[in-house]
């Protein structure tokens, strides 16, 4: 009979159980919280929330961020180009006063308000560029800000700005060749010791013209650079030099298109001739030489004036007989030179004859016929071989009989 009460046979089935399942399960639970203890701290759920937060947080803050900066960078920019148009305005307004008939001393009066004001802006310039990245305003906006920056004596940002636009490959030509003339007076203005800088720049500015003289802008560069060139020799008085430079923007104005700004780029320059001359007679020569070489005038020119020489200058009534002779020309037109009484006559045909003035050796206009002359060009021997007719209308040569 089996005892079911028998604590000996009860206790030993309980050691029994836990001796083969109970040390498994504490070992279990202890290396479940051990691997709970040790597990990395990224890859608990509330830690990696929160870290996330930070860094979305921290994204939110730096797109912020930029987009201030990026917005306060655009305003400042704005900025800038208002100011440079409020210099710009200050240049147009300096250039009408001067153009203008006001008193002296308003007209001194103004150009000091304008200083002032200039000055003013160009200080809110330096601080505008301080707070912004320089490469990202334009060359051609710094550029028309170098002016400025001259007119209150800092040379040298002014040289930058304009070099920097003359130089660069990637700006527009036109520009780039302006640049490269505002350098020639810019040089000029700094006195004698940069007349060679002056120089330079206006070969360069030449240079890049090469080719393409067939563009109106272009064309009238090759006037505009001598001109400003001829002003920086003014400027130390060199006058030989001022005045082959204003021959040359003279030949150049008057080879360009017939359009309005030529003309008024040859009234400037002639005007200077002119001023020139008094104190530098001995150029008349040079240019009355050059002027028979000018292709026919525009609809609209005004007669090229000639220097008419004195009775000592033209010499002795004795040398018109070189001149006396028939000359036939391509059209079969006969021009007949006679000495009568001392004044050389030009007959053509049955007309009436007409008196010579001679303005130049070997050179001579038509009495009351502005625009004519008669060039005399003399063989190896010396004497007269034949005769070029000079017309509004073109230039025609005769041979002497």
């Amino acid at each position: 009979m089996e005892d079911n009460n028998n604590p000996q046979s009860s206790g030993s089935e309980d050691c029994s159980d836990e001796g083969l399942n109970g040390p498994s399960v504490r070992l279990e639970d202890a290396t479940g919280s051990l691997n709970r203890r040790n597990s990395r701290w990224f890859r608990t759920p509330s830690i990696l929330i929160s870290l996330l937060a930070v860094v979305v947080t921290g994204m939110a803050s730096g797109i912020t961020y930029w987009a201030t900066t990026k917005e306060s960078h655009f305003q400042k920019l704005q900025q800038m180009g208002q100011v440079i148009d409020q210099i710009s305005a200050l240049a147009t307004e300096e250039s009408e006063l001067y153009r203008t008939s006001v008193p002296s001393n308003v007209r001194v009066g103004a150009a000091s308000s304008i200083a002032n004001r200039r000055a003013v802006l160009i200080r809110q310039v330096d601080r505008l560029l301080a707070d912004v990245d320089e490469t990202s305003v334009a060359k051609l906006d710094l550029a028309l800000l170098a002016p400025a920056y001259a007119s209150v004596g800092r040379y040298e940002i002014a040289e930058k700005y304009f070099l920097d636009l003359a130089q660069s490959e990637d700006e527009p030509l036109i520009p780039r060749i302006m640049a490269w003339r505002s350098l020639v007076f810019l040089y000029g203005s700094q006195g004698p010791e940069r007349v060679d800088d002056a120089k330079q720049a206006a070969a360069k500015g030449l240079a890049l013209i090469d080719d393409k003289e067939g563009d109106i802008l272009l064309k009238g560069e090759l006037a505009l650079i001598p001109y400003v060139l001829a002003t920086t020799f003014l400027m130390s008085r060199n006058f030989k030099e001022a005045f082959g430079q204003l021959i040359e923007a003279e030949r150049e104005t008057w080879a360009a298109l017939c359009t309005p700004m030529r003309q008024e780029v040859l009234k400037l320059v002639q005007a200077d001739i002119k001023k020139i001359l008094a104190t530098y007679p001995e150029g008349q020569l040079k240019l009355n030489e050059s002027r028979l070489a000018y292709p026919p005038a525009c609809p609209s020119d005004p007669p090229l004036p000639f220097n008419v020489l004195s009775a000592e200058e033209n010499g002795s009534d004795d040398l018109l007989s070189d001149y006396v002779a028939e000359y036939k020309f391509d059209n079969g037109n006969l021009l007949s030179l006679q000495n009568v009484q001392g004044v050389l006559t030009a007959t053509v045909g049955g007309n009436p004859p007409l008196k010579l003035v001679n303005v130049s050796s070997d050179i001579f206009s038509i009495l009351m016929h502005p625009g004519f002359y008669l060039v005399f060009q003399r063989g190896s021997t010396g004497l007269v071989s034949h005769v070029v007719s000079l017309q509004p209308d073109g230039s025609y040569v005769g041979l002497r009989n």
